[in-house]
């Protein structure tokens, strides 16, 4: 176990480096200049190469490549244009909310899909079966920035039951977590049940089976143990993805995450806080993954080998 892991750990350095480097160069292939529009397009000609001085945008892109590389691996990432701040301290203040976000999307997705795949499953082509596959499609076609504003307009409008937007208590999650977590839950059900009907049919069940044991402990002890295998695949992607595609959700309900913070830090130009950003989603992905492949570890120990 020792050693997979740091095979592992050992092929992600290669992987971050190249995560780094996308980050800083296609962050600098944005059109706009950050200097313009702190400064306004009538200041001074003076001004902004003052301003473009300071903020280290004269030196060569190599320089500020390997400024960036520097700050990277002291956890240094600069100070932000717009806010004057600390780039880590900024991120920082906002990771919270954006993992309470992911964290009860997929809480949502995890206790919705499961039972229905497993119920799917085991009722093969009968009505239930056939309603939530039908459901579960419906799911994976709904984009977020459709399915946000019309829970937001039935039961925040009309019923009044849910705020409309922003981040106070436990009623203001309800429908963002719904949101981000439906096509998820929709992806999740379908693998559950396509990996638990690969398993049902194996003769080792039939073996536990045939001595007598209830269906439930054959279903839930054996069964799905062995076909969470590429449920877990998915979990592990998919949290990545619930962080990163929190961005729109976000932004739909005023949520002051991570996405909304970027959306705001793309539309100023705030380049330290752009690269921030985008590096802490794709790495907060490369280690997700990471623990992905551990966690297939622990499930089956043959992975291992």
């Amino acid at each position: 176990m020792k050693s997979y892991i740091l095979k592992r750990l050992f092929l992600l350095v290669p992987t971050v480096l190249g995560v780094v480097t996308l980050v800083f160069f296609l962050i600098h292939m944005i059109p706009g200049d950050p200097v313009e529009v702190m400064l306004g397009e009538t200041a001074q000609v003076a001004d902004k190469e003052k301003l473009r001085r300071d903020l280290g945008l004269d030196n060569p892109l190599a320089t500020q490549y390997a400024d960036f590389l520097k700050g990277v691996f002291t956890a240094d990432l600069g100070e932000s244009f717009f806010y004057k701040k600390s780039v880590v301290k900024i991120i920082r203040e906002k990771v919270p909310a954006t993992l309470e976000l992911a964290l009860t999307s997929m809480l949502v997705a995890v206790l919705i899909s499961i039972p229905i795949g497993i119920i799917s499953a085991v009722k093969k082509h009968s009505f239930i079966d056939n309603s939530s596959m039908l459901m579960s499609l419906m799911g994976v076609s709904m984009p977020n920035f459709w399915l946000g504003p019309i829970l937001i307009i039935i039961f925040s409008i009309q019923l009044g039951i849910f705020p409309v937007s922003g981040r106070d208590g436990f009623g203001s999650i309800v429908l963002p977590a719904i949101t981000l977590g439906t096509a998820l839950a929709a992806m999740l059900s379908r693998m559950t049940r396509s990996s638990m009907l690969d398993v049902i049919g194996e003769e080792y069940l039939t073996a536990v089976r045939a001595k007598g044991a209830p269906v439930r402990v054959v279903i839930v002890k054996h069964a799905l143990k062995n076909a969470m295998i590429p449920v877990i695949t998915i979990i592990g992607l998919q949290f990545g993805s619930l962080l990163s595609g929190a961005i729109i959700t976000e932004n739909v309900f005023s949520w002051q995450g991570l996405g909304t913070l970027f959306i705001n830090s793309l539309q100023t130009r705030d380049y330290p806080l752009v690269q921030g950003c985008v590096l802490f989603f794709s790495l907060s992905y490369v280690l997700i993954n990471l623990a992905t492949d551990l966690v297939y570890a622990v499930v089956d120990p043959r992975i291992r080998y």
